[in-house]
């Protein structure tokens, strides 16, 4: 089985070269013994896959709107059904000796449960210490929030910092700043020597502080508000962004 995987929305996939078999129009259980890959026929919910194997992974592919309902058989992102659109995919490995498959992941085409969330979290920032109110760059990376486009689901942008004060300093700060054209985006501040984490939501557009709706290459930059001893410090647990598409 040949799976291609996408960092796009969700953890997605797409099919190659995968012989696809048809399931029985009138079938909630049906039999997946005779390949990896299947489009569904019919509407009749699906409540569990006969005829597996231990290590088993399939996809389903729907050919019209069918459900596949979450339960003992089917373990299944955010414990619900799934009710797919034409064109939705599930991915469902069985990983043990018991015929329960559970759900790797799932490309939604169009529809999903009005409300449901998809998030992507991109790691920008790891753990970094810095005594300075001089920036310190930590990351460089390139982002396009349109690569996240759905026809389907508003988005929604999170810059996001876990940090701690060292030395007694009262505040510092991590910044997300669009180094191709010279701005600050968002900027956290921390005041707690406890390991805290903050987050703001960022606006889209091509206004000054906004995240371009192009790709440009960010930076997240940690500093210290006027150190005045040698062990103030900012400690930078992580950083992140998260993509969020909610579904309409």
């Amino acid at each position: 089985m040949t799976v291609k995987l996408s960092g796009q929305g969700l953890s997605l996939f797409e099919l190659a070269g995968i012989p696809v078999q048809t399931f029985a129009s009138s079938d909630s259980t049906p039999s997946v013994g005779n390949g990896d890959a299947f489009d569904t026929s019919g509407a009749t919910t699906v409540v569990r896959f006969d005829d597996s194997t231990q290590g088993q992974t399939i996809a389903v592919r729907a050919t019209g709107p069918i459900t596949v309902e979450h339960n003992a058989s089917i373990l299944l992102a955010g414990d619900i059904d799934f009710v797919m659109a034409t064109g939705d995919v599930v991915l469902l490995t069985r990983f043990d000796a018991t015929n329960v498959f559970v759900e790797v992941s799932r490309k939604q085409l169009a529809g999903g449960v009005p409300g449901e969330k998809r998030i992507d979290t991109i790691r920008v920032g790891d753990a970094e210490s810095h005594d300075s109110a001089t920036p310190k760059v930590v990351s460089q990376f390139q982002f396009d929030p349109t690569d996240y486009d759905t026809a389907v689901a508003t988005r929604s942008l999170v810059f996001r910092a876990v940090v701690a004060n060292g030395g007694g300093v009262a505040s510092t700060n991590a910044r997300l700043y669009n180094l191709t054209d010279g701005e600050a985006i968002a900027t956290l501040n921390f005041t707690s020597a406890t390991p805290t984490m903050k987050e703001t939501t960022l606006t889209e557009g091509a206004g000054a502080g906004e995240v371009d709706l192009s790709a440009k290459v960010y930076e997240v930059r940690i500093f210290v508000d006027s150190p005045d001893a040698v062990d103030d410090t900012i400690e930078l647990g992580s950083a992140e962004l998260r993509v969020i598409n909610t579904v309409d």
